[in-house]
């Protein structure tokens, strides 16, 4: 019977899968503002119940979910991903939508993956970088096309963006506002994550394994993302990476591409803000679970798994 347990707990997983449009949703208001765009106020999509049997399964039966790969999305059509490619600049973010994908239905929020993009050769030359010491033992790779730091299921990877990133629904090229030394270190945060481990619990308060939005929040805390509790976990969405870039806030959109029946398109924020809503339905007027700000994290040491002061985050004062 053990060997049918993999069956039986997808099988049961896959009823509960969250949908992709919010059932309250309606239509986003032509004269939505997008600089005072929020998101994601009622991040508790799944009850706790639920969340307490599924996360110790998370790890065991990841690879179980992630066989094989997905015919839809942007694959079809590469000027699609050349075009974001093409605008990518050192430092930027990449957000990635993959909700044809079986195990993102589970994942609260529209964006499901983030990525550091750190350049390449020529980019890194030009922006003073490419001799930083924390380069020199990768330009062989960056020279062989690894432009982007990400955390995986096996670990965080230096890769290269390849087919298989665009085997999504929709991506979000975000431009953070950095100093010259300010990119520097970021771009050394970001290839210092390599040595970490993936956190299936998505918990920022972890410090020697990573989840993919920690991987950004690590390389650039004073972007002062909004971070949540989200079924007891306190988390960097995504979504609120996103809805951050919409609104102009220290990031802004570079791009959004998106596939659109047969074809894609490229939208920019106004296409963000219509999958966000899409996805989030009405906004609370407040948020219903706490929020803090990211610069209250403590950095992290090396073999460390949790510090201390990470219960005592400020709240952050709601918008508005």
């Amino acid at each position: 019977m053990v060997r049918f347990l993999p069956l039986v707990v997808s099988v049961f997983l896959a009823g509960c899968a969250l949908p992709v449009v919010h059932p309250d949703f309606e239509t986003m208001p032509a004269d939505a503002d997008p600089d005072t765009f929020e998101c994601c106020n009622a991040p508790n999509r799944y009850p706790q119940a639920f969340v307490d049997f599924a996360m110790p399964l998370v790890e065991p039966f990841f690879p179980l979910f992630m066989s094989g790969s997905s015919p839809a999305g942007l694959a079809p059509h590469p000027e699609a991903g050349e075009r974001i490619a093409r605008q990518a600049q050192p430092m930027d973010l990449l957000l990635l939508s993959s909700k044809s994908h079986f195990t993102s239905r589970y994942l609260p929020g529209w964006f499901t993956h983030s990525a550091v993009y750190l350049g390449t050769e020529a980019q890194l030359r030009a922006a003073g970088l490419w001799n930083d010491p924390a380069v020199l033992p990768y330009q062989d790779k960056i020279r062989a096309g690894y432009t982007i730091v990400e955390a995986m299921p096996s670990g965080i990877r230096f890769n290269a963006m390849d087919p298989l990133h665009w085997e999504r629904d929709a991506a979000l090229l975000a431009r953070p506002t950095l100093t010259a030394a300010e990119r520097r270190t970021a771009l050394r945060q970001a290839l210092g994550s390599l040595q970490h481990g993936f956190d299936f619990f998505y918990d920022v308060r972890s410090c020697d394994k990573l989840a993919c939005t920690e991987v950004v929040l690590r390389a650039m805390p004073q972007l002062d993302f909004t971070i949540r509790e989200v079924n007891q976990q306190i988390a960097l969405l995504p979504d609120d990476i996103a809805a951050q870039a919409v609104r102009g806030d220290r990031l802004r959109v570079v791009d959004y591409v998106r596939v659109d029946g047969e074809s894609w398109e490229s939208t920019g924020r106004r296409g963000v803000m219509e999958d966000l809503s899409k996805y989030w339905g009405p906004i609370p007027d407040k948020p219903q679970t706490a929020v803090y700000r990211s610069g209250d994290l403590e950095r992290c040491e090396p073999g460390v798994a949790m510090r201390p002061g990470f219960a005592a985050l400020t709240t952050r004062t709601p918008r508005g």
